[in-house]
C-alpha cells in the first residue's frame, strides 16, 4: 500500500487587513503545489452547502479536510445553475427548498472551521443579490480564498472608467468587477470546445487553479470519459502557469487516477453527492470518507504521461 504524503495545514480564517489584500496571498495554488511537491496530485472535492442537511454537510467538510484533501470546494445553489448536472441539481434544489442562502452557507464553512481552502462556487445572480463587496468581506473572514462564478463572462469584465458613478445611482457593473480582483484566486473554467486563442485567456487570467472541464455538458457521473479529453488537458497544461485541475464525470479513484496522469489533479462533485444522497444518514460521512481515501491513495501513486 502506497503511503499517502503528509501535508501539515493551519487554518487562519481572520486575516489582517494587510494579508487580506496583498496579490501574493494565494493559499488555493499554494496548498495545491504543495501536493505536487510531495509526490501526488490534487484532490478537491465538492459539496453543496447544506446538503444533505446542516449536520452533515460540515461533517463531510471535516471528512473531507481529515483524510487529505488539498482544497474544498463549496457550491451555494441557485435556481438556474447552468453547469451543473441533473445529481447537484437535485441536491441544491433541495436546499433551497430548506432556505439555503448566501450567508447560511458561509455560517455553514464557519462552523465546519476546516484548515484547508474552501473556494465558493455560485452564479453572478445570487452573488449581486448578497452584494459582492459584503462577499469579499463576509467570505474570507470564515476561510473562503477562491471562487468559481461559472456565468461571470470572461470579455464581461467592465472597461475603466473615466469617472464615478452619479451620486444616488447603483451600477451593478461595479459590482461584478469586484469579483474580479485579487483579494480571491478567482479559477475560470475551460472545456474542450474552447479556441486556441480563449484558452490562453483563461490561462493568463485564472487565479488558483485553471479549471479543465473533461467533458461537453454538465456535471455528472460517466461511465467513461471522452477519448479527446488527454489532448485537452495537455493543451490546457501548455496555456497557464497555474495548476490544472480536471472536473466533471469522474467517479471512481481508478478513473481519478487516470485523469490526473495528464493533469495536476481532479475536482470530484456528483459521485460524493451521491454517496451521500444514497447512504444513511449515519454512514453517509463515514462512507465518504473511505471513498476519499481510496481516490487520495490513487492520486498519491503519481504517474506522468
Amino acid at each position: 500500500m502506497t503511503k499517502m504524503p503528509t501535508i501539515v495545514r493551519t487554518r487562519s480564517t481572520q486575516p489582517s487587513e494587510k494579508s487580506a489584500s496583498r496579490p501574493t496571498d494565494r493559499p488555493v495554488e499554494q496548498a495545491i503545489r504543495a501536493c505536487l511537491e510531495a509526490g501526488a496530485k490534487a484532490l478537491v472535492p465538492f459539496f453543496t452547502a447544506g446538503f444533505p442537511n446542516d449536520a452533515r454537510f460540515v461533517d463531510a467538510l471535516r471528512q473531507a479536510a481529515a483524510v487529505g484533501c488539498d482544497v474544498v470546494e463549496v457550491g451555494v445553489p441557485f435556481s438556474d445553475p447552468i453547469a451543473d448536472g441533473p445529481v447537484i441539481q437535485n441536491a441544491g434544489q433541495r436546499c433551497l427548498e430548506r432556505g439555503m442562502t448566501v450567508r447560511r452557507a458561509l455560517d455553514l464553512i464557519d462552523r465546519a472551521g476546516i484548515p484547508v481552502p474552501v473556494v465558493l462556487m455560485s452564479y453572478i445572480n445570487p452573488l449581486l443579490a448578497y452584494g459582492c463587496d459584503r462577499l469579499m468581506r463576509d467570505a474570507r473572514a470564515v476561510g473562503v480564498r477562491g471562487l468559481i462564478v461559472p456565468d461571470l463572462p470572461l470579455n464581461g469584465r467592465p472597461p475603466s472608467r473615466t469617472g464615478p458613478t452619479p451620486a444616488g445611482k447603483s451600477d451593478p457593473l461595479e459590482d461584478v468587477d469586484q469579483l474580479w480582483n485579487d483579494r480571491f484566486e478567482r479559477s475560470l473554467l475551460a472545456a474542450p470546445t474552447t479556441q486556441t486563442t480563449r484558452l490562453a485567456r483563461i490561462g493568463r487570467e485564472t487565479r488558483g487553479f485553471l479549471y479543465a472541464v473533461t467533458v461537453t455538458g454538465v456535471t455528472g457521473v460517466r461511465d467513461r470519459l471522452p477519448p479527446e479529453t488527454a489532448e485537452f488537458l495537455r493543451r490546457a497544461k501548455a496555456a497557464t502557469r497555474r495548476p490544472v485541475l480536471a472536473g466533471f464525470g469522474i467517479a471512481s479513484a481508478t478513473t481519478a487516477a487516470q485523469i490526473a496522469a495528464y493533469c495536476d489533479g481532479v475536482i470530484i462533485g456528483s459521485a460524493l453527492i451521491e454517496i451521500l444522497r444514497q447512504t444513511s444518514v449515519n454512514k453517509a460521512v463515514k462512507q465518504l470518507g473511505r471513498f476519499l481515501v481510496q481516490v487520495r491513495r490513487a492520486l498519491s501513486e503519481r504517474k506522468e504521461i
